[in-house]
């Protein structure tokens, strides 16, 4: 009788922990902070982003939102939130130039999105946005496997915004999503997100303005470790690297 009430009080407890962990980790998003309660938050969480102005709320998905600023020193920064834990918590911030890709774990396939805030607003007009993959051809143990070139384009217009977000199509998503890494039976080409897929980006200049733009990556940042951000590599008009 002893190790029957054991075992009934051990799986209460573990039922308890299941729900414990679906709770926290699916309920439903509370009302976003204001905008007051957002410059305290960043700035206690990372003083030296020395928020004064928040320029907007971007909604990314339920869980997940990105607050560009503006510091007190006229810097130019984002602010990445992640509902987790049941509570809206930032997970970075940081005053870089340049675009990012944010990488959403998702239960279905993850979701790769396109966020800037720069300074340069008055210069550029447009981002150019990247799916790339080179061609390749591999030859082993007298067996051969060619790898096309994949080169995906996406304009954004900036609509005199320092800042935005672009969540990569359906059609690029498709396409990592059937292009995992090759395997046979004699070669595994490794790759996290696919079988060398880079993603990239090319500021449009205003049209009088001279290029190339300087940008900087050279910012300061913080980050609680529960987000996955990448530096997309930057491309000029007329790279050898683009189709074009």
């Amino acid at each position: 009788m002893k190790k029957r009430k054991g075992m009934f009080a051990l799986l209460v407890v573990i039922i308890g922990i299941i729900g414990l962990f679906y709770y926290y980790s699916y309920s439903k998003p509370t009302p976003f902070p204001t905008e007051e309660a957002l410059k305290k938050d960043i700035n206690e969480t990372f003083p030296g982003a020395s928020v004064k102005t928040i320029q907007d709320i971007i909604h990314v998905d339920e869980r997940h939102k990105v607050v560009p600023f503006i510091s007190l020193n006229k810097d130019y920064g984002l602010s990445y939130w992640i509902w987790k834990k049941n509570k809206w918590r930032v997970a970075e911030v940081d005053n870089r130039e340049e675009p990012m890709i944010w990488k959403i774990e998702d239960r279905k396939r993850p979701k790769y999105v396109y966020v800037w805030n720069i300074f340069h607003k008055n210069k550029v007009d447009s981002f150019t946005f990247y799916l790339l993959r080179q061609r390749d051809y591999i030859t082993y143990d007298r067996q051969s496997l060619y790898i096309p070139p994949v080169q995906m384009t996406e304009k954004v217009l900036l609509n005199h915004k320092t800042y935005g977000v672009f969540s990569i199509p359906e059609d690029w998503a498709t396409i990592k999503d059937y292009a995992r890494p090759v395997q046979t039976d004699w070669l595994f080409v490794n790759g996290e997100d696919g079988d060398a897929f880079n993603f990239g980006w090319r500021p449009n200049a205003k049209p009088g303005v001279k290029e190339p733009i300087e940008f900087t990556n050279n910012g300061e940042s913080f980050s609680n470790g529960d987000i996955i951000l990448r530096f997309p590599e930057r491309f000029e008009k007329g790279s050898r690297d683009l189709y074009e």
